[in-house]
């Protein structure tokens, strides 16, 4: 049988940590700095736009991913229902906190968030909910009360990697969202299909392309290319410029 998780303490516990973490951290918020580039908003528009709505489903599903891996690769490792409890529960709380910090704002990254955009109240809610686990998971009395027991400093690291990779795929869609950025990023990927491209900058010489493109074709045709690769079993396919 699985272990219960979540007792109802721990949940009244985490919803009187979180709520009020989340009203204090974005009633501090200034605006955020791209606010003047959105388009404005409608007379009689929802609260929430379906943009908004689908950010949020699927930063709770990837939450829920995170704290169910935790859970199953603690059942996979036989350890005691205290500590899958307990490393379950932290990560909740931690990709909880992560998410206050990254929905900051919807254009900066969490680091550029963290660096850029002062709010006093983000220091001492985190310093609050560190403490908050290390007691609870730290002091005997109370780690029993709660059903849970002491971590090690790697268990630590290890609930806090699945909790940030749980979130942070909120930082990329932010940098893919512009179209200038989804250019970068589709020439970054573009070397999975071509290799490594090779680009010269914006107003080029043709007649110094011309040479670049010559050059480049003799070269990869070249005899003593081709016999090396073919020694290194490499497989290459040489693209026409465009």
């Amino acid at each position: 049988d699985w272990p219960l998780i979540l007792l109802p303490a721990l949940v009244a516990f985490h919803e009187i940590i979180i709520d009020p973490a989340c009203s204090i951290v974005f009633e501090e918020e200034t605006a955020d700095p791209a606010i003047m580039e959105r388009r404005p908003i409608r007379i009689g528009s929802p609260l929430l736009d379906r943009e908004g709505l689908w950010i949020a489903i699927f930063q709770g599903i990837s939450v829920l991913c995170g704290v169910l891996a935790t859970f199953f690769f603690s059942l996979s490792h036989s350890y005691s229902e205290e500590r899958v409890r307990s490393l379950t529960f932290g990560t909740l709380m931690i990709s909880n906190l992560l998410l206050i910090l990254i929905n900051r704002s919807r254009s900066l990254s969490l680091l550029s968030t963290l660096t850029k955009r002062r709010n006093p109240s983000v220091i001492w809610i985190s310093a609050l909910v560190a403490a908050v686990i290390g007691i609870l998971f730290n002091v005997t009395p109370i780690s029993s009360a709660f059903g849970l027991e002491r971590i090690s400093f790697f268990d630590y690291l290890g609930i806090s990697i699945i909790s940030c990779v749980s979130v942070v795929w909120f930082d990329i869609w932010k940098f893919i969202k512009k179209d200038e950025d989804k250019r970068a990023v589709e020439m970054v990927f573009s070397q999975q299909i071509f290799g490594r491209p090779y680009i010269a900058p914006p107003g080029t010489n043709m007649d110094q392309v011309k040479v670049l493109r010559d050059a480049f074709m003799k070269t990869v045709k070249g005899s003593s290319l081709a016999g090396l690769a073919e020694k290194e079993r490499l497989r290459g396919v040489v693209a026409a410029f465009h």
